[in-house]
C-alpha cells in the first residue's frame, strides 16, 4: 500500500475494488455473518487484511471522507501506530470495532476500550455484547481491580477490557498491565490523551495501536491546525512519521482553532468579536400583523365563526428529525425527544457515573435520592454519558437538577488535572443565570454538592455586579471551578480577556447551563445573542467534548433555531405539551363564536372534514359534557365514540382507534387525557375551556405525532373562544407573543372593552388614567388598577404641546426605545447641572431652595398639587398622580424628566406662587405605534441601554446633542411623532426595527379617535381633577 500524507488520497493494491468492498460490508456488519469471509476468495481474504491494516482507506477520496462519510487519518509515532476514524453514526463505529476483535485472537492480543464517563463504558459493554464480543467492564474503583487485570493480561480472562477515566489511576499502579490495542470511544482532550498514553501504554511500545473515534459531526469539518503540519518524513512503510505532542495538538484541536485563538487574543469586548458586529448584531425581523396570517379587522361577531389560522412553525434552522432515527417517549407526564435511544432512572443511585460525593450531598438535600422527578428520569442518564439536554416545563418540577449533578461531577473530575504552572486559566464550568437570586441559591447547590476538594483552586466563582468583574477577571487568571453570572456579566467579563491574561480557556471549559432561557431571552436578548454566538465558535457541543443544558419555561425558537444544529446528541424534555407544540410545528387555530351557538359551529365544522380520512379528538371538561355532545353528534350522523374512564378497556380503546381510520369522533374528558398515549391524531377540537393547566394537558394528545419530521406534520388544533372568556382570551394572546405571533385585533379589542364596560358599572373616578390607554388606546395587562375611560376635560392637549410640523429638542432621557424625555430647544440652555441642561426657570428653582429659609414643607398634599422635590441633587418640580397609604405619594417629573416617583410626604415642598404658572419643561414624545412585543408591554432592559448607549449618546464635558422630529398628533400629555432623528440624519425607528423585537401597531391614532369620542363627564365637579400617571 502506497500511504503519503494523511491529507492525501490514499490508494490500496493488490484486491478488485468489488472484493474489497465485500469485505468492507463485512466489517461494517460483523455481526451479520463474518464467518463468511473465510470462504470468500484468497484475492477476498486479502482485500480484508488489508482493510484491517489500512482502516477502510480504499474509499477515501481526496478530501478523506469515505462514501459513508467515514474520515480516516494515520500516524505512525515512537512505533506506535495512532488511526483516526470519523464513522458515519454511532453503529458503524460499534460494526467497525467489532470486526476488528473478531478478527484477532483473544488469548494473545489484548483491547482495551477507554471511555471517558462510566455509563458511557457500560454502554460500550452492552452494544459490544450484542455484536456477540465478551467484554470486561472496570468503570469503578474496586479492590480487586489489580487481581482481575492480571488475570486479563496473562490470558486467563480472553476478553475485551473496557474502562472509563475514572479508574486510570489505579490502573497505572498495575504494573501487569499490557495492551495491544488501545481504542478511544471518543477523542479526549491533550492531556488527558496523553495521560492515558503514559497509563496504558508501557515503554517500549513497540507494534502497539490505537485507534481514537472522533464525534459523529467532526466529519463536517477539516481540522485547519492539521492542514498546517508540514509534509514529514516517512517511515519505512510508507507512513508519516511526527512527534508525539505535534499529533496529540493536531488531533484534539476544535475545528475552528484559528478563529479561536484570534478571539481570545484579541482585547476587545464580546460584541466586537462577533460577525458583523462593528455597529450592533442584527436580530430577527419584527413580525408585524401584516407578516401573520391573523387578521387585524375589527372584530364582527356575525360573521367571525370561521376558524382563524394562526400557523406555528419552529425556525428553518432547527434539527431536522429526517437526517436520523427518532426516539420519542412518553413516560413520567413528559414528552422526550431524541436522536439515540434513552435509558430512564428511578433514582439517583441508578447512575453510575455520579460519584459518592455527589450522591451523599443530595441525600442530604433530599433530592432525587428517593425518587426522581419526571424530568430528571431521562435527563440524568443522559447528561452523565456526557451529551446535551434542553429541559422546557413549568416552574419547580426539578430542570435545574436535570444537569447540576453531572456538571457537579464533572468539575470534581478535571479539577484533578489543572494545573498552577501559569499555563491553565479559566473556568471549566459556565452556569448562565436569569438574575442574581436565582444564581446565588444556584451558587449554594454547587458548593453543598462538590464538598471539600482541592484547597488551592476556587470551585465556585459567583460574579452578578459590575463593578466587581476586574476583581473577579484577576481571580480567573488561575484555574477555577465554576461561574455562575448572567449573560450581561459575561459580556462584560470577557473585556478583561487578553493575551497576556487570559481568563477563557476553552480546551479546559467543559459545561455550559442556560438557566431560565425564556427569562434571560426577554430581559437580556441582545447580550444572550452575542454570548451565544461566542460559544458556539469556540466550543464544540458533542459527546467527548463540551456540553450545552438549556432549560427554562418557555420554548424560545430563535434561540433554540441557532444552537440545535450544534448540538447532534441533544435530549429535548417537555412537561409542558403546550410548548412542545411549537417545536414541532402543530397548526393552532382558534373558532370565535357565541356561547349559545359554538356547538353548531362545531357541527359545521366537523361536516367539512373527511372524518374517513382525518382522526378527530373531541375534549370536554367532564362526563356530562362528554354525554350531552355525543348525542348531539348522533342527532347530526355523526359516527362517535366516548373515552372517558381511566381503565384498561379505555387504552385498549384508543389504540385500536388510533391504529386505524373509523370514520368516528372521539370524545374524551380532561381526566382521561394523560392515558391516552402512543397513537397519532390528525385534529383535536377543544369544545370548552375549564383552566389553562388543563388545556394544555390537552395537547399531549399529539405527542404519537412528533415521531415524524416537522414537515409532515399536518396536525390541527381548533380552540374554541367564547366572546366572554376574558382569561382564556388573554392567556392565548400571551402564549401567542411569546413566540413571536400577533395576536387577532378582535381578541386585543376584545381585553379592552371588557374592561371599559366593567368600569361604567364600577367608576374609578380618582384614579390615574391608565398609560397603556394613553400610549396604545388600548390596554393588554392581565389586571390594571388604572381608569380606562377619558373624561372630557382630559380630551384636550395642553395649550404650550406642539401639535404639528417639526420640533427641535435635547434629549432629557431615553425612557424606553419609544419614548424619550425632552427639553425644546426654544427652552434656552443657561447652564448644566451635572451633565442635566438647565434653563433660566431650572436656574431660578434651584437658587431659591437652596436657601433653607424658602424650603418649607407641604403641609396637605393632593392629586394634581404641583410641589418641589429634591432629586440628584437638583430641586425640580413634580405633579402628584396618585395618593397610597403610608404616607407615600406618586409623582410625575415636569421639568427634568417624565418619570414617575414613589416618594414620602416628608420629602415634598412647597412650590413658590411664581413657579406654579410656569410652562412644564419636559416633553413626553412618542414614536406612534412602535410597543413591545408583549401583553404587558414591557421594553427589555438591554433594548433600553441599547437606544440610550448607541443612539442617544451624550459626550461628557459637550453641549447636548440637537435632535428633530416630525409631530404626528398630541394626545393628553403625549406628543406623538413619526420619527425621530439625529444631526446625521440617522432614525431612531428604523434602529429600533432593525435590532430590537418590536411590534409596529398602526392603528394607534385610530383608536386614541375612538377613546376621545367615548369621554365622559367627570362624574363629581367637587372633586379635583386627577392626573394621569
Amino acid at each position: 500500500m502506497n500511504n503519503n500524507n494523511s491529507l492525501e488520497k490514499q490508494r490500496v493494491s493488490g484486491a478488485g475494488r468489488g472484493n474489497l468492498d465485500r469485505a468492507l460490508r463485512s466489517f461494517f456488519h460483523g455481526n451479520n455473518g463474518l464467518n463468511q469471509f473465510f470462504e470468500q476468495s484468497p484475492v477476498t481474504q486479502g482485500a480484508a487484511k488489508l482493510c484491517g491494516n489500512a482502516a477502510l482507506s480504499a474509499l477515501v477520496d481526496g478530501t478523506g471522507n469515505g462514501n459513508g462519510n467515514e474520515q480516516i487519518t494515520k500516524h505512525v509515532c515512537d512505533d506506535v501506530e495512532f488511526t483516526y476514524l470519523t464513522p458515519s453514526s454511532k453503529k458503524a463505529a460499534l460494526d467497525f470495532v467489532a470486526a476488528i476483535i473478531k478478527n484477532e485472537d483473544l488469548n494473545v492480543f489484548r483491547f482495551l476500550v477507554i471511555c471517558e464517563q462510566a455509563d458511557e463504558a457500560a454502554d460500550w459493554m452492552q452494544e459490544l455484547g450484542r455484536r456477540s464480543v465478551g467484554c470486561l467492564l472496570l468503570n469503578e474503583p474496586k479492590k480487586l481491580i489489580d487481581f482481575c487485570v492480571s488475570l486479563w493480561t496473562d490470558g486467563t480472562l480472553n476478553s475485551v477490557l473496557i474502562v472509563c477515566d475514572l479508574v486510570l489511576e489505579l490502573l497505572v499502579q498495575c504494573r501487569s498491565l499490557r495492551v495491544n490495542y488501545l481504542i478511544h470511544s471518543t477523542q479526549p482532550l491533550p492531556h488527558v490523551f496523553q495521560k492515558r498514553l503514559d497509563a496504558l501504554i508501557p515503554i517500549p511500545r513497540k507494534g502497539i495501536q490505537v485507534l481514537v473515534l472522533r464525534c459523529l459531526a467532526a466529519n463536517q469539518f477539516q481540522y485547519i491546525a492539521a492542514e498546517k503540519v508540514a509534509p514529514r518524513a516517512t517511515t519505512s512503510n510508507g507512513q508519516a512519521s511526527i512527534s508525539l505532542s505535534e499529533l496529540i495538538a493536531t488531533a484534539t484541536l476544535a475545528p475552528s482553532a484559528e478563529k479561536l485563538s484570534s478571539m481570545l487574543n484579541k482585547e476587545c469586548s464580546v460584541e466586537d468579536m462577533l460577525p458583523g458586529s462593528d455597529a450592533i448584531t442584527q436580530t430577527m425581523s419584527s413580525p408585524t400583523p401584516s407578516d401573520t396570517s391573523t387578521s387585524s379587522d375589527a372584530f364582527d361577531p356575525a360573521i367571525e365563526h370561521k376558524p382563524k389560522s394562526l400557523t406555528v412553525q419552529p425556525s428553518e434552522d432547527q434539527f431536522d428529525t429526517a437526517t436520523g432515527c427518532v426516539h420519542a417517549y412518553n413516560n413520567f407526564g413528559i414528552f422526550a425527544w431524541s436522536r439515540s435511544e434513552q435509558i430512564s432512572c428511578f433514582n439517583i443511585s441508578e447512575v453510575a457515573a455520579i460519584g459518592p460525593t455527589i450522591k451523599a450531598a443530595m441525600q442530604v438535600l433530599n433530592i432525587g435520592h428517593a425518587r426522581a422527578k419526571s424530568v430528571q428520569r431521562y435527563a440524568w442518564t443522559h447528561v452523565a454519558a456526557g451529551r446535551s439536554m434542553c429541559a422546557i416545563g413549568n416552574e419547580s418540577i426539578g430542570k435545574t437538577w436535570c444537569y447540576l449533578p453531572t456538571l457537579c461531577q464533572r468539575n470534581i473530575h478535571e479539577s484533578k488535572y489543572r494545573k498552577f504552572d501559569g499555563t491553565d486559566y479559566g473556568p471549566s464550568s459556565i452556569i448562565l443565570c436569569a438574575n442574581a437570586q436565582q444564581g446565588e441559591q444556584i451558587g449554594k447547590w454547587c458548593v453543598g454538592l462538590l464538598g471539600m476538594q482541592r484547597e488551592d483552586m476556587e470551585h465556585v466563582i459567583k460574579l452578578f455586579k459590575r463593578t466587581t468583574a476586574f476583581e473577579v477577571a484577576q481571580r480567573m487568571t488561575r484555574p477555577c471551578g465554576i461561574l455562575i453570572t448572567t449573560v450581561e456579566q459575561l459580556g462584560h467579563i470577557y473585556q478583561f480577556h487578553t493575551k497576556s491574561k487570559p481568563i477563557f480557556n476553552p480546551f479546559v471549559l467543559r459545561c455550559v447551563a442556560v438557566d431560565g432561557i425564556d427569562v434571560i431571552w426577554r430581559n437580556s436578548r441582545i447580550h444572550c445573542e452575542k454570548v451565544t454566538q461566542w460559544l458556539l465558535n469556540i466550543l464544540r457541543f458533542e459527546e467527548g467534548h463540551a456540553q450545552l443544558f438549556v432549560v427554562g419555561r418557555l420554548w424560545i425558537e430563535q434561540f433554540m433555531g441557532r444552537v440545535l444544529p450544534k448540538l447532534p446528541d441533544v435530549l429535548l424534555m417537555f412537561e409542558d405539551a403546550l410548548e412542545a407544540s411549537i417545536f414541532n410545528g402543530l397548526k393552532l387555530e382558534l373558532l370565535t363564536t357565541k356561547s349559545d351557538q359554538h356547538v353548531q359551529d362545531i357541527l359545521a365544522l366537523l361536516q367539512n372534514i373527511k372524518l374517513d380520512e382525518q382522526r378527530v379528538v373531541l375534549a370536554c371538561q367532564a362526563k356530562p359534557e362528554a354525554s350531552k355532545l355525543s348525542k348531539q353528534l348522533s342527532n347530526a350522523n355523526i359516527s362517535n365514540i366516548i373515552i372517558d374512564k381511566q381503565d384498561r378497556c379505555a387504552e385498549i380503546a384508543y389504540a385500536e382507534w388510533s391504529k386505524k381510520r373509523q370514520a368516528s369522533v372521539l370524545i374524551t374528558i380532561d381526566d382521561v387525557v394523560p392515558k391516552l398515549r402512543g397513537g397519532s391524531i390528525d385534529c383535536l377540537i377543544h369544545c370548552d375551556y375549564s383552566n389553562w393547566p388543563r388545556f394544555k394537558a390537552r395537547f399531549s394528545l399529539f405527542y404519537g405525532n412528533y415521531k415524524t419530521t416537522k414537515n409532515s406534520n399536518t396536525a390541527t388544533s381548533i380552540m374554541h373562544v367564547g366572546l366572554g372568556d376574558v382569561e382564556q382570551t388573554w392567556l392565548i394572546c400571551d402564549f401567542m407573543l411569546k413566540h413571536n405571533r400577533s395576536p387577532p385585533e378582535s381578541y386585543m379589542s376584545m381585553l379592552t372593552e371588557y374592561r371599559r364596560k366593567c368600569e361604567l358599572f364600577q367608576p374609578r373616578s380618582n384614579i390615574p388614567l391608565c398609560r397603556h390607554l394613553m400610549s396604545y388606546g388600548n390596554c393588554y395587562r392581565h389586571t390594571c388598577q388604572y381608569r380606562h375611560i377619558l373624561w372630557d376635560f382630559e380630551t384636550v392637549p395642553p395649550d404650550h404641546h406642539p401639535k404639528k410640523g417639526n420640533i427641535e429638542f435635547h434629549v432629557l432621557a431615553s425612557v424606553t426605545p419609544a419614548q424619550t424625555a425632552a427639553k425644546l430647544t426654544e427652552d434656552k440652555i443657561f447652564k448644566y447641572f451635572f451633565n442635566m441642561p438647565v434653563t433660566k426657570l431650572g436656574e431660578s428653582i434651584q437658587l431659591h431652595y437652596e436657601n433653607p429659609l424658602n424650603q418649607k414643607a407641604h403641609l396637605n398634599p393632593k392629586v394634581g398639587d404641583i410641589c418641589v422635590l429634591k432629586l440628584n441633587k437638583l430641586y425640580q418640580r413634580v405633579g402628584i398622580t396618585r395618593v397610597n397609604t403610608g404616607g407615600r405619594f406618586d409623582v410625575r417629573q415636569l421639568d427634568a424628566g417624565i418619570e414617575f416617583l414613589l416618594i414620602h410626604k416628608s420629602e415634598l415642598l412647597a412650590c413658590d406662587a411664581k413657579f406654579k404658572d410656569e410652562s412644564f419643561e419636559a416633553y413626553d414624545l412618542r414614536i406612534t405605534g412602535l410597543a413591545p412585543f408583549n401583553m404587558e408591554r414591557i421594553w427589555p432592559e438591554d433594548a433600553k441601554r441599547l437606544v440610550r448607549h448607541k443612539f442617544f449618546n451624550r459626550n461628557l464635558g459637550k453641549p447636548c446633542r440637537t435632535f428633530t422630529a416630525k409631530v404626528d398628533f398630541a394626545f393628553h400629555e403625549i406628543i406623538f411623532v413619526e420619527n425621530v432623528y439625529d444631526d446625521a440624519g440617522n432614525d431612531l425607528k428604523s434602529f429600533v426595527l432593525k435590532n430590537i423585537p418590536v411590534l409596529m401597531d398602526k392603528d394607534v391614532k385610530t383608536r386614541l379617535q375612538e377613546v376621545i369620542s367615548r369621554a365622559k363627564p367627570f362624574p363629581n365637579e367637587n372633586l379635583a381633577n386627577p392626573t394621569s400617571p
